[in-house]
């Protein structure tokens, strides 16, 4: 028990812990953290959870070359799929991620790594007792350009009137609604709204084809994407 007296009344006080006191380096809050507002003749209680952190290292590897890959955005992911942490892999390729609290978490590349793109996902299970996993290896590549075609359905200068269009369209789209995106042409710099990425410009057709049916207008696009 502590009791914390002569605060500033009136004004809003956070309540921290100092680690350092603690009897284990790897205990942590278990809660997000609070604040009071002191005022004359009130007294106020909090409990502040603790629990032992969890912690993460690893190495990010390119899967080409097998050597270590540096500087590549990581993610430390929860079960809602909410970033929680993120950090950079050193020139050696090490990670690492620490005061992971109880829950089931992913490591993943980021999506934001231009020059490289991820191709393995790591799960993680932590309970109160702080678990530990080590040499994790994370497999990455380099970007590859590849052509295909894609059944674009429409274009639009802005997204927000993409979003409008394909949500009145949904409500007579009988396909795979799943396989609907949008790109942005590099050049024209607008939003193409398609019904599929295909690598042959026949089967893209095809599904062309079956959209007429349903009175939506559909025309096979050309398309350069980086997979």
């Amino acid at each position: 028990m502590a009791i914390l007296k002569s605060l500033p009344p009136n004004q809003r006080t956070d309540i921290e812990i100092d680690f350092a006191t603690l009897p284990d380096p790897f205990m942590v809050r278990a809660d997000k953290g609070f604040s009071i507002t002191p005022r004359a003749g009130l007294v106020e209680y909090a409990d502040i959870p603790i629990t032992l952190g969890g912690e993460i290292d690893g190495t990010v590897y390119d899967d080409t070359t097998g050597l270590a890959a540096a500087y590549v955005d990581v993610e430390l992911v929860n079960a809602k799929g909410e970033v929680v942490s993120t950090t950079k892999s050193e020139p050696d390729g090490y990670f690492l991620f620490n005061e992971i609290h109880p829950g089931h978490y992913f490591v993943r590349a980021a999506a934001t790594n231009k020059k490289v793109v991820g191709l393995s996902l790591a799960e993680f299970k932590f309970s109160s007792q702080g678990e530990i996993y080590t040499d994790v290896e994370l497999a990455v590549r380099k970007p590859r350009k590849s052509v295909g075609y894609i059944a674009e359905v429409q274009q639009f200068s802005h997204l927000k009137l993409l979003k409008m269009y394909w949500k009145l369209l949904k409500k007579r789209f009988y396909g795979n609604a799943s396989e609907v995106f949008y790109v942005q042409d590099p050049h024209s710099k607008r939003f193409q709204l398609a019904a599929g990425y295909f690598e042959k410009e026949s089967d893209a057709q095809t599904r062309c084809d079956v959209l007429y049916t349903q009175n939506i207008q559909c025309e096979v696009k050309k398309v350069e994407v980086e997979l």
